[in-house]
């Protein structure tokens, strides 16, 4: 009888460990990179510009993105190991953050786009191109 328990928690597809863990070390290869982008942005006075500015943005929205979805991973893979099945509501927290994070990630490109849409199509106006208008 004990046997019958402790094959019940065994994992039951060993593909899911590796799985899971792939998935945490994702995330830090897009954590890691801007957040050094982020330090030399905001060290370097050379950097100090407006398109680096918004450069800086996505980054930051990147690292935040790339946290939520690291925070998801960690909690999934703890869930594999313990074999936990239920609903967890920071589950579901988590996954609206994800959401949001991923609308200003692309909120922040838009910016971008719009900047360099100014510059090149109205490079006379230099109202629209000032760091208090970005």
């Amino acid at each position: 009888m004990s046997h019958a328990n402790n094959s019940s928690s065994l994992i039951t597809e060993p593909w899911i460990i590796p799985f899971d863990v792939f998935t945490i070390v994702c995330p830090l290869f897009v954590i890691l990179p801007n957040l050094i982008f982020l330090f030399i942005i905001l060290l370097d006075r050379t950097c100090h510009t407006i398109p680096m500015i918004l450069t800086a943005n996505s980054c930051l929205a990147q690292v935040v993105l790339g946290s939520d979805l690291l925070i998801i991973s960690g909690f999934t893979l703890y869930n594999d190991l313990k074999q936990i099945h239920d609903h967890y509501y920071l589950c579901t927290f988590a996954g609206y953050l994800t959401y949001v994070t991923c609308a200003v990630l692309n909120y922040s490109f838009l910016l971008q786009a719009f900047y360099r849409y100014v510059t090149v199509v109205y490079p006379t106006r230099v109202f629209w191109q000032r760091k208090r208008n970005q």
